[in-house]
């Protein structure tokens, strides 16, 4: 039996859709992600970190609970704990050093223009989503996404999406080429959490300066970043909206960072625990500097394990990287 062409196309197409192998248009390209490696064996850090970057850590944090929708994505200078529930990284961790410092400083401009990169899911987060039946973030999800109990939409409270890992910083590291790969991966979604702009900049810009300012000067700081959800009664966990997207995304209460580095022959650690409020003035970060305990309390993670209980240096921020930051 002959078939009319047209109805013959209408029913292959509806046979592609129906078994789900593909919905884009013709001519439409397949969407791109970013790639990156996810742990083989005890590996757990970066691509690109040498031995002294991994040891300045003290260890692979900890989780405590269930860690089965969590996947560690290594790029070439960061690593994200992605917790696929909360759409968003438990932690990410990356080095700043003197010589990534001194190059952030001059990549400006130009080729340097952050203006060309777009957040991008990670493949082997979109792969594990697609494999469990679950959404992924995508940039339609954060389009208009401030739900109603953060409106009118302000300069300040207009949720965005916050790097964990500065673009900043990453674009310092190696050379030109390695430099702007590193660059491009900061915007994965495996990075990123709903932050809003007013928290974003000016107090949480001035902490990713600070970073690099204490690598210039003791030659190399750790950092680990995350966000805090501390929700009750009468304070309910909000999500975004995402109006054009799939996925509702936590938003933090809080955001967190440590910055882990040698002071005289010995590991020294400051936490910060920021409150997701806008309008926070960056002279104010210094009112939320805490112990690393503190953030392991609100975060039900366990970091620098590798050191030991470290009660003392753990139990309040150090002095001297306190002094060391005061002084920029």
């Amino acid at each position: 039996m002959n078939l009319p062409i047209r109805p013959l196309r209408a029913f292959a197409s509806w046979v592609i859709l129906a078994l789900g192998l593909t919905t884009f248009s013709l001519g439409q390209a397949a969407p791109t992600y970013l790639h990156s490696e996810l742990r083989q064996g005890p590996a757990w850090g970066a691509q690109s970190w040498t031995t002294d970057d991994l040891s300045q850590f003290g260890g692979e944090p900890q989780v405590a609970g269930d860690a089965s929708t969590t996947l560690l994505v290594r790029y070439h200078y960061f690593v994200s704990d992605y917790d696929t529930t909360n759409l968003a990284p438990r932690w990410v961790a990356h080095v700043d050093t003197k010589a990534s410092a001194q190059a952030a400083n001059t990549r400006k401009g130009g080729s340097w223009d952050r203006g060309q990169y777009t957040f991008t899911p990670d493949a082997n987060i979109v792969s594990f989503s697609q494999d469990h039946q679950i959404a992924w973030v995508t940039n339609a999800d954060y389009t208009n996404a401030n739900p109603p109990a953060l409106k009118p939409v302000t300069a300040k409270n207009r949720i965005t999406r916050g790097h964990m890992a500065s673009n900043l910083e990453m674009k310092g590291h190696g050379d030109d080429t390695t430099g702007m790969t590193s660059q491009e991966e900061s915007f994965s979604f495996a990075n990123v959490c709903p932050q809003m702009q007013g928290h974003n900049a000016p107090l949480w810009a001035q902490l990713e300066n600070d970073c690099l300012e204490l690598a210039a000067r003791l030659g190399r700081v750790a950092v680990l970043t995350g966000p805090v959800y501390q929700t009750d009664n009468d304070h309910p966990q909000l999500s975004t909206k995402a109006p054009r997207g799939k996925c509702r995304i936590p938003i933090p209460t809080h955001f967190y960072k440590i910055i882990i580095a040698t002071v005289a022959g010995h590991t020294e650690a400051v936490g910060f625990l920021i409150p997701h409020e806008p309008g926070l003035k960056a002279d104010q970060r210094f009112d939320y500097a805490v112990g690393v305990r503190k953030i392991e309390q609100v975060t039900h993670l366990n970091f620098m394990p590798d050191l030991g209980p470290n009660d003392e240096m753990e139990d309040h921020p150090s002095d001297e990287l306190l002094d060391l930051l005061q002084r920029n």
